[in-house]
């Protein structure tokens, strides 16, 4: 169900932010994957009515969330994730996501293009505190 998993990426808009825009915890609200393989496409749009699907970006650049713990950071309209143990974050290679943030909500996504056939996966985030 769930997507996190380390994919090339394309763009999403472009916001502006704030860099404590994004820190506090947010609730996983819904999970859209498109596919678009030679002439078919298909769009998948899963709702998560569950608070214990959370992501936190702290403001030391610590990250936590269902799928574990780790640290963030971030470059223009990309956040970069690396979940791990504290021992071994520096051997992983971070997760990119481009993003898109306003007050209460928070888009993350992933898109991977090869020769014929486009995936992209979207986490829909809300705060609810």
């Amino acid at each position: 169900m769930l997507f996190i998993v380390g994919m090339a990426f394309t763009s999403c808009k472009k916001e502006e932010f704030d860099l404590e825009t994004i820190q506090g915890k947010w609730y996983l609200f819904s999970q859209e994957s498109i596919r678009r393989e030679a002439g078919s496409s298909s769009i998948d749009i899963d709702t998560i009515d569950d608070r214990s699907y959370f992501m936190e970006f702290a403001q030391d650049g610590r990250f936590l969330s269902f799928e574990g713990n780790g640290r963030y950071s971030l470059a223009n309209d990309s956040i970069y994730i690396t979940i791990g143990n504290e021992d071994d974050l520096d051997d992983r290679e971070p997760l990119p996501f481009r993003f898109a943030v306003s007050r209460d909500a928070l888009t993350l996504s992933q898109t991977e293009i090869s020769q014929d056939r486009v995936y992209e996966d979207k986490l829909h985030l809300k705060r609810l505190d």
